[in-house]
């Protein structure tokens, strides 16, 4: 039986095999040349169905469905059509096709009713074909919601080889799904189906099957089930009790704590992935939350990778933001509620610092700590939670000396060791040994630690507001008034040198730790339009203290036992988030003249950026200490990371993973979006790519580092990530330049936005919506 002629030859094609799993629609197809002869005999060919109620006219062109493309969604449909209005119905769709050939044609069907379930299902991933049969559906009774990408639906991943599980919703879809790929020889395929429901009896109709066009070749289940059973052995062993680890089990995220997923992306390179944990995750995270006060954690690595996707081990996390001082009966309790709350919760899952944990006093902890439960948590244990957060607390806060006092003074170390290092004789692999080796240890150690001190004045900050001693539009003024390395850009974008400028912003690049995206001094063109005339308008928002809530707050912080004034409260958040973001500036620019250098390398051995992409930092440092042939080493690395990162490129895993088998089988993480700002925009999605369409507009980034900063200098209207947290650096830049934005979306929610025309964003409402 011949398929894939048309859309409906297809229809009609199913409908002879009797299928044991669902339905077809009664159906009438003719060609354009059928219609144009007698378009009586048509309308009565349609009449004879004999149906109670009203028509979908769909298209089914030739250039439809086809076994190399497929034309989804390119020409009209018009469901909801009455009888009398058919003949114009057709017109239009023949119409859609532009000039439509004598062999094109029309399907008409009856318009299916009481749906309660609709969607489309492909055998397997539409991205690259790996085994996964992935279903979008939705239960608001429109059987083309999905198609059309609008919100409120689901999205199921469940790996062919896996004994699945079905939804309610979904019941009986699965086996229709395993009926059609087994009569297609396990082709990928691309199915619409409906669920209605009449009388407590539901039925589930085939709307539309047609081949599912994948660039990427189909690779074997089996050799792919190995790897999923591979994670799935690390994870049962991952999530036991560990000796020196308080909690019973484990989650891994992609978003906890240091959030790969917006640093580095869902599936980094090699390269950008293991400078990542060079500089970061493998040890410096730990160093540093222990010298704030919290356990040793020192030697557990923060980020693990699974089949080379990067995530965060949650106990280990969690572990970090306990005090040292904290007796262990009191960890372990700690450790276990916040695991209990992530996996009933797991939308907070780029979160936790705020709404999780407890690591660091605020005004308000009395009223938080009140979520512990009392069966688990003795009063004694609440007493010593708060003492020993006090004290951790006003360590940070001391204006004399602070941790985050020594922490800033590295700065200047890292610039004039750096300066050193470049002007030096060294051979490139000895410069980029000590630039990663001095970025470490005067760059990202002290960073983490001012990071640290910014969330915690940043929720300081916040407690002001749930204090009722600040609202929160007196909130949002004061972190916009704080001027940080972003407003100095886009002033200095205007009043500076060019030349100037470059020296001063060139080493930002967008993906900061990947080598293929140019730095600002690379490609400045790509990034700033240095003939506009136009003037920096200075984002000054008015933030002025009355006497009584000085007053309010000198109170609040002598109760609380916080030893410092209202004065030092607020230079403290000032300086917390200041210090952050300039540290942040100066450690990249280790790591932008690391990749820069990296890229020499490469030139002299023969290498392109994009081969170095694949290679593995640590490889390339062990040259500085060794008289193997660079050439030899490099490409070694290399060709291992490139058939990682290739073999990687199949693997889907869930955002959260709180039990091992949720691997074989995931919904979609719903997120809980960040809103900056309290303002309301509506405007277009711009084109990153095309700065003319950037005014105004509403920008989409995926994941956003510093390298994107540029963006703020183009007047942007308004701001979306998929992923990023309430304190990430892309919440703290909307925030401080006074541009609404959603941060962490999610990507079912940035998807929608992405593909939409036209938005409006509520951010003191929290609401968005697709005008067009």
């Amino acid at each position: 039986m011949n398929f894939f002629n048309s859309k409906a030859e297809t229809i009609e094609a199913l409908s002879k095999l009797s299928l044991k799993n669902s339905k077809v629609l009664p159906f009438v197809y003719f060609t354009y040349e059928e219609w144009q002869s007698n378009q009586l005999i048509c309308l009565d060919r349609i009449h004879n169905l004999k149906i109670k109620g009203s028509y979908i006219v769909r298209s089914s062109s030739k250039t439809e469905d086809r076994i190399d493309s497929s034309n989804a969604g390119a020409f009209l449909s018009l469901p909801n059509v009455a009888e009398k209005d058919l003949k114009l119905a057709i017109k239009r769709v023949f119409e859609s096709y532009g000039k439509p050939s004598l062999v094109d044609q029309v399907l008409i069907q009856s318009y299916l009713t009481d749906v309660v379930t609709s969607g489309v299902a492909f055998s397997h991933d539409p991205k690259t074909c790996a085994p996964y049969r992935v279903v979008s559906w939705s239960n608001k009774g429109d059987t083309d919601i999905i198609t059309k990408g609008n919100k409120g639906g689901k999205t199921l991943f469940s790996h062919s080889s896996y004994n699945f599980s079905e939804s309610p919703d979904l019941k009986g879809l699965f086996p229709l799904l395993l009926e059609l790929e087994l009569l297609f020889q396990e082709k990928p395929i691309d199915i619409e189906f409906a669920f209605s429901e009449s009388k407590g009896r539901k039925t589930l109709w085939l709307l539309q099957l047609r081949p599912l066009i994948i660039k990427q070749k189909q690779i074997s289940r089996t050799l792919h089930a190995q790897k999923i059973t591979r994670i799935e052995n690390y994870l049962n062993e991952s999530m036991r009790p560990k000796p020196f680890l308080k909690g019973r089990t484990t989650a891994f995220g992609i978003m906890p704590d240091w959030n790969p997923a917006e640093i580095i992306g869902l599936r980094p390179r090699p390269l950008a992935k293991s400078l990542y944990r060079d500089l970061i995750t493998d040890s410096i995270w730990s160093y540093q939350r222990n010298n704030y006060g919290y356990r040793n954690l020192r030697g557990f690595p923060l980020m693990v990778e699974l089949e080379g996707l990067p995530y965060i081990d949650t106990r280990v996390s969690f572990n970090s933001f306990i005090p040292y001082d904290i007796s262990d009966n009191l960890a372990e309790k700690l450790v276990d509620y916040y695991q209990g709350i992530l996996a009933e919760k797991p939308f907070l899952h780029d979160k936790i610092e705020f709404d999780i944990v407890y690591s660091c006093y605020t005004l308000d902890l009395k009223e938080r700590l009140k979520k512990l439960p009392p069966k688990s948590f003795s009063r004694n244990d609440l007493d010593q939670i708060r003492r020993s957060l006090l004290s951790l607390t006003n360590k940070i806060l001391n204006p004399n000396d602070g941790l985050m006092v020594s922490d800033s003074k590295h700065v200047e170390t890292l610039k004039m060791r750096r300066d050193t290092v470049l002007k030096s004789e060294m051979s490139l692999v000895s410069k980029v040994y000590w630039l990663l080796e001095d970025g470490k240890l005067y760059g990202t150690l002290p960073f983490a630690g001012l990071a640290r001190a910014g969330f915690i004045a940043v929720q300081l900050l916040n407690s002001l507001v749930t204090k009722g001693i600040l609202s929160t539009q007196e909130s949002h003024n004061f972190l916009s008034s704080i001027r940080t390395v972003t407003s100095n850009m886009s002033e200095d974008l205007y009043s500076m040198e060019v030349n100037d400028f470059l020296r001063t912003y060139g080493h930002l690049r967008p993906g900061t730790y990947d080598i293929l995206s140019p730095r600002y001094d690379e490609q400045p063109e790509l990034y700033f339009d240095f003939q506009s005339s136009k003037v920096f308008q200075p984002h000054s928002p008015t933030f002025r203290l009355s006497i009584a809530q000085i007053k309010s707050v000198e109170a609040h912080l002598a109760e609380c036992e916080l030893n410092i004034t209202a004065i030092e409260f607020f230079s403290f958040i000032e300086k917390a988030i200041k210090l952050r973001e300039r540290s942040k500036f100066e450690f990249t620019k280790n790591l932008s003249e690391t990749l820069r250098l990296i890229g020499e390398l490469g030139v002299e051995n023969g290498f392109s950026l994009s081969d170095l992409s694949y290679a593995n930092i640590n490889d390339i440092k062990t040259l500085h200490a060794s008289t193997e042939d660079p050439k030899d080493c490099i490409k070694r690395s290399i060709d291992k990371g490139r058939n990682d990162f290739f073999d990687s490129s199949y693997i889907c895993l869930p955002s959260l993973i709180t039990k091992p088998n949720q691997i074989w089988q995931f919904t979609q993480a719903d997120a809980t979006p960040n809103y900056i700002t309290q303002k309301i925009i509506t405007a277009p999605i711009a084109d990153l790519l095309k700065k003319s369409t950037l005014e105004g507009a509403i920008v989409c980034i995926s994941s956003a580092d510093p390298g994107y900063d540029w963006v703020f200098s183009q007047s942007i209207g308004g701001l979306v990530t998929e992923w990023g947290g309430a304190n990430s650096h892309m919440a703290i830049r909307a925030s401080e330049m006074g541009v609404p934005a959603i941060i962490g979306a999610g990507e079912k929610v940035f998807n929608e936005i992405q593909l939409a025309s036209y938005i409006r964003i509520d951010c003191e409402s929290k609401l968005y919506k697709v005008i067009r």
